[in-house]
């Protein structure tokens, strides 16, 4: 088995930038692609977001390309949110951001939990990597150096 140690910020937001999240389940759009990404041979850091966009600090296997994960989790996530909560009226942009960042990084900075154009909380299912209070494991079995017990979410 290969050792790696690979560590992605992805963003991406809706259609047009539209506001269509909704708080009411929120939680179960992060749950659902915290599962896909996990089904996909990912690890999953943390999850969180705003009313117009989504994102997911991840660490993907080199076996699988960064725009086919991101393509998978967007899809698999518009399905289930149209599917159980919206009739269809929810979409993603095509467009998204990726950023490598490394362990050592992660554990210097922590995640902004405000949005910096509009000032407002980022809701997070887990707070970024590393953080000094913790209390969730990364669940990466190649690199124990990332096991880190991460904060529950209670910044807001």
């Amino acid at each position: 088995m290969p050792y790696w140690e690979l560590y992605y910020h992805i963003v991406w937001g809706t259609k047009n930038r539209l506001e269509l999240i909704d708080p009411a389940w929120e939680q179960d759009l992060y749950g659902q692609s915290r599962g896909k990404a996990t089904a996909l041979e990912c690890f999953p850091h943390a999850i969180g977001g705003i009313a117009d966009h989504i994102h997911i600090a991840i660490s993907i296997p080199p076996k699988l390309a960064v725009a086919t994960l991101i393509g998978q989790l967007k899809g698999a996530s518009s399905h289930h949110v149209n599917k159980t909560y919206t009739n269809g009226s929810f979409l993603w942009q095509t467009e998204y951001g990726v950023f490598s960042f490394s362990e050592k990084a992660s554990a210097q900075s922590t995640w902004h939990s405000y949005h910096p154009r509009m000032g407002t909380p980022v809701r997070m299912s887990y707070p970024f990597l590393l953080s000094p209070s913790c209390s969730i494991l990364s669940h990466n079995p190649l690199s124990p150096g990332i096991n880190c017990r991460l904060s529950p979410i209670h910044q807001m």
